[in-house]
């Protein structure tokens, strides 16, 4: 991650200076001088008092860091890539924040050993800021109900509510987005073109499972450009759902020397995703 992290927040500073769907001079200029400071808690105050006008609200997230490298354990064997970070911008200033705008500064810190303002939010352990219930239809219950599945142990430990010292689910792997733009519900269903070249950094491809629950946002292409695979996949049938089990849960797999890839729908119970289908999955990812 170390070689990921250089010149990542000069990177964002001129992204924002780029984006010329950025026309509120008065909002890039005060963001650029948000981000020219590298201290957690100053820029924790500058945060509070960063008031915006009636007129640049819409802009807002147009200020996403688009170099969000992601949460939990660099070092994990497991990958997740999901859509885009769900919850709204405006309504969860802190989380817009803490899980997109600081992310690269947070592993800087951490690369650096420089963790005495990382409170109150670790990228290593979003369970600490985020400490209540998961519940097991949601996105987090999904993948954690896949990593008790992949290592042998019961997944209602990483789906209570989360005290100080506990092991959770981000212990074994990692978590990003196709999309930087964070929001509530899924609008866009296509890949934003900046994550899909940050995505073919060389620490994406350390990974030895990906599991990318975000289709249709990518294409076969671009997949297999991604992660630098040089066959078609595989269509796999991992379970059904529907009242009447009617309607085919389907994965697409491929394989590198080094990588296996699984592109499926949204992991979420909302998708329909069953148990059956869950533990097809990890065998597949598993055993391939």
């Amino acid at each position: 991650m170390e070689s990921l992290l250089n010149n990542l927040e000069e990177k964002y500073i001129n992204y924002i200076k780029r984006n010329e769907k950025l026309t509120n001079k008065s909002l890039k200029e005060t963001f650029i001088h948000f981000l020219k400071e590298k201290n957690l808690d100053k820029r924790m105050e500058l945060w509070n008092n960063f008031s915006v006008n009636i007129n640049s609200i819409k802009q807002i997230p147009r200020l996403a860091n688009p170099y969000f490298i992601g949460f939990g354990n660099p070092q994990a064997d497991v990958l997740f890539i999901g859509k885009e970070k769900a919850f709204n911008i405006h309504s969860s200033p802190l989380s817009f924040l803490h899980e997109s705008v600081n992310n690269t500064l947070q592993w800087k810190k951490l690369i650096e050993n420089d963790t005495a303002t990382l409170s109150p939010f670790d990228p290593k352990n979003p369970r600490s800021y985020h400490a209540g219930k998961i519940k097991a239809v949601h996105t987090w219950g999904k993948y954690a109900q896949i990593i008790a599945e992949m290592k042998g142990i019961k997944t209602k430990p990483f789906l209570k509510a989360y005290e100080i010292g506990d092991k959770t689910f981000f212990d074994h792997c990692f978590l990003t987005e196709i999309n930087h733009i964070p929001s509530r519900y899924s609008k866009g269903k296509k890949a934003s073109p900046v994550r899909v070249e940050f995505l073919k950094s060389p620490f994406y491809k350390r990974f030895k499972h990906v599991i990318i629950g975000a289709r249709p946002y990518l294409s076969h292409e671009q997949i297999k450009e991604i992660f630098q695979v040089n066959k078609d996949p595989k269509k796999i049938i991992l379970g059904y759902k529907g009242k009447k089990k009617d309607k085919p849960i389907v994965a697409h797999l491929f394989k590198t020397k080094t990588q296996t890839i699984i592109y499926c729908g949204q992991l979420s119970g909302a998708a329909g995703w069953t148990n059956e289908a869950i533990e097809n999955l990890v065998t597949t990812i598993t055993s391939t």
